[in-house]
Formats: structure tokens, sequence, C-alpha cells
């Protein structure tokens, strides 16, 4: 079975998708709702047996905007699908957001055939650096389109 790009980005891309973002009261938390995730550059590694399964990962290059088109960050991302569990693969998610006032990672594992279907998933997320630096909480993200996912960002600073 051959994967196209929109497909690998779509299995292996943990992203947002357009966007509002708010500084809540609560406890200091920053939230991006409503994100546009576009995927620009994906690559797939098929490994044997050919089609979607154990050992083939991915890697990307998408973009985050806000629901006004507003450009909020560069991600940058890689995949390897892990272990099957019956009629289910789950596959590790490792994203890197750069936004102008600082860096976000995430990683977790997600369920491939359920993310190719369109179905929410999330991964724990954390700030790296700036803004974000000592905030956790998680990445939601699904996909809507081919090469397109929408996605929030919720991070809050822990006590």
């Amino acid at each position: 079975m051959a994967v196209s790009a929109g497909v690998t980005a779509s299995l292996f891309a943990a992203a947002p998708a357009g966007a509002s973002a708010a500084e809540a009261g609560r406890g200091g938390c920053v939230v991006f709702d409503n994100l546009t995730e576009t995927v620009l550059e994906a690559t797939y590694d098929d490994v044997a047996p050919e089609g979607i399964s154990v050992g083939d990962g991915g890697t990307w290059h998408n973009t985050l905007t806000t629901e006004d088109g507003e450009f909020l960050a560069d991600v940058t991302g890689s995949s390897r699908a892990l272990f099957e569990v019956g009629e289910e693969l789950y596959t590790l998610q490792d994203n890197t957001d750069t936004l102008a006032d600082g860096v976000v990672r995430s990683v977790g594992v997600t369920e491939t055939f359920s993310l190719i279907d369109g179905e929410k998933q999330s991964i724990p997320a954390w700030g790296v650096s700036g803004r974000y630096a000592g905030l956790v909480g998680e990445r939601t993200f699904q996909k809507t389109g081919e090469d397109v996912y929408v996605s929030s960002l919720r991070l809050c600073r822990v006590r």
C-alpha cells in the first residue's frame, strides 16, 4: 500500500490547526485553540511489510496559524510506529513547536488508524523556553483534511 505525504503527515504528524490564543487567569495558563496546522513537507519510511505497520516512521515540517490566518509557529516532528494491540497500531509522536516567544515540545503515543480516521488525539506538552518555560499541559490534534489538522495547545504552571 502506497502512503502519500498527506497520509504520512496525517499518520504521523501530531499537529494543531486554526487559532485563538488566550492567557487565562486560571493559574497562569496559556491556551491556543482552533489552530490550523498545515503540512508543508513530510517524509514516510515504509519498512517491511509493505503498508502501515510496526517500524514505519516519518518526519514533517508544518506551520500553525490562527483562525485569522496569522502565523503562530513552525513545527518539526517525527514518528515511529511502535507496537500493535489487536487491530490497533500505536505510534510515538515527537513535535517541537517554535513560536516567536518560546519553544514547546510534545511527545506521546497515539493510535495510528484512529488518527488517520480523524479522531482527536492528545499528547503531553511542556514549555522548553521563553514564555512557555516551566509550563506543562497537552497538545490535541485532529485530522480534518489532506495535510490539514485542527488542534489546541494548553499549558499551565504547575505549583
